[in-house]
């Protein structure tokens, strides 16, 4: 079976739903029956490629919050990811557009590239760690 799933590489939300997926995948022991395949969802088309600040004051600018209902919803997301069993610093992100990151998911893909395929789905993890990269610059991907 295969699911197909669209993610963009700057949504935290995107990261924690699939990594619950395959959580459950693979406590049903089904990894080998079902095969994820991610589709190219770019939340912000018009988003940067480079840094242009912290992720609260982007968030509060965004969505019209408060920076102390920006606090509360990035400790939301991060207790989010940390309840799955990964250190999430959605605090931490350095926001940028993900055009780039998208097409060589693309390329990748299309050659049946699946070592390239991993490691930039591993790299999409990293983005909400300790030293969290840019999707928008090509020596971050």
């Amino acid at each position: 079976m295969i699911v197909r799933y669209w993610s963009d590489y700057a949504c935290p939300f995107c990261y924690i739903g699939e990594t619950a997926m395959k959580q459950a995948i693979a406590n049903m022991k089904k990894e080998h029956e079902i095969k994820l395949e991610m589709k190219a969802f770019e939340l912000d088309p018009d988003g940067s490629k480079y840094y242009d600040g912290p992720t609260a004051e982007r968030y509060s600018k965004k969505y019209g919050y408060t920076l102390e209902e920006t606090q509360k919803s990035i400790e939301d997301i991060n207790a989010r990811g940390n309840s799955l069993g990964f250190e999430m610093h959605y605090d931490k992100s350095r926001y940028t557009n993900t055009f780039d990151a998208h097409r060589i998911t693309k390329l990748a893909q299309s050659k049946g590239n699946t070592g390239l395929i991993d490691s930039l789905q591993k790299s999409k993890g990293m983005r909400w760690r300790q030293e969290p990269s840019m999707c928008g610059e090509f020596r971050s991907l």
